[in-house]
Order: structure tokens, then C-alpha cells, then sequence
């Protein structure tokens, strides 16, 4: 089996995984006994795979911690959420396609303004 390419991320944790991480970062908020939970998986791992070394995506085990999940205002299995450091940028609630999930980060990656150094 191939490694996973989603790390895992609890209360502990999120200011150094999510809060000071350099650019985007998408949880995935989900818990072992959800099926879509294990559904979406899949889709969050092909993310992760097309947006590697540009978006960080982690996993939130609501059911080991929720301190984060509450304050985020997640109230079900599985969310994802997009963030810029501490920024909530966008949510999406349920098993999604992964063409959808691309979508809502490209929409933030092209906000992002890259400023080159002059030579």
C-alpha cells in the first residue's frame, strides 16, 4: 500500500501544522466509523497528490480531538476546510468530487499574488 500523502493534524498540533504553514492548507475533518469519511478519502489523497509541495492537507479526527473542530463551527462528517494560516477560506460539507475540491482551492490559489524579488 502507498503511503499516504495526508498528515494528520490534532488541537496540539494546528498552530505549527496549520497556523505557520506556508500557503494553503486543507483539513479534512472526518472520523474512523464514517464511511463517506473513507470515502472522500480517496479524493482528498488525489489532491494532495496533484497540489503536492503547494497545499499542505492534513486530517482532523474529530472523535480524538475537537477543540478545533468546534471552533471552526464543523457540525458534520466529513468537512473540508481551506485555510491561509489561521483564515478560514472556504468549506465544503460532505462526500465531494474531487473536481469540486480543485476548483474551490484553485479559486484561492490564483487570488495568491506572487511578488518577485528585482534583480
Amino acid at each position: 500500500m502507498a503511503k499516504s500523502l495526508i498528515g494528520s493534524v490534532t488541537d496540539t498540533t494546528w498552530s505549527d501544522a496549520v497556523g505557520k504553514a506556508d500557503g494553503l492548507t486543507l483539513v479534512l475533518f472526518g472520523a474512523a466509523w464514517c464511511g463517506p469519511c473513507e470515502q472522500i478519502r480517496v479524493n482528498v489523497e488525489a489532491i494532495a497528490k496533484q497540489n503536492a509541495g503547494v497545499v499542505n492537507v492534513l486530517y482532523y479526527d474529530v472523535d480524538l480531538t475537537n477543540h478545533r473542530a468546534a471552533s471552526y463551527n464543523v457540525r458534520g462528517v466529513p468537512t473540508l476546510i481551506l485555510f491561509d494560516g489561521e483564515n478560514k477560506l472556504a468549506t465544503l460539507t460532505g462526500l465531494q468530487p474531487v473536481a469540486k475540491i480543485q476548483k474551490g482551492i484553485d479559486s484561492h490559489l490564483s487570488q495568491e499574488v506572487v511578488v518577485a524579488n528585482p534583480v
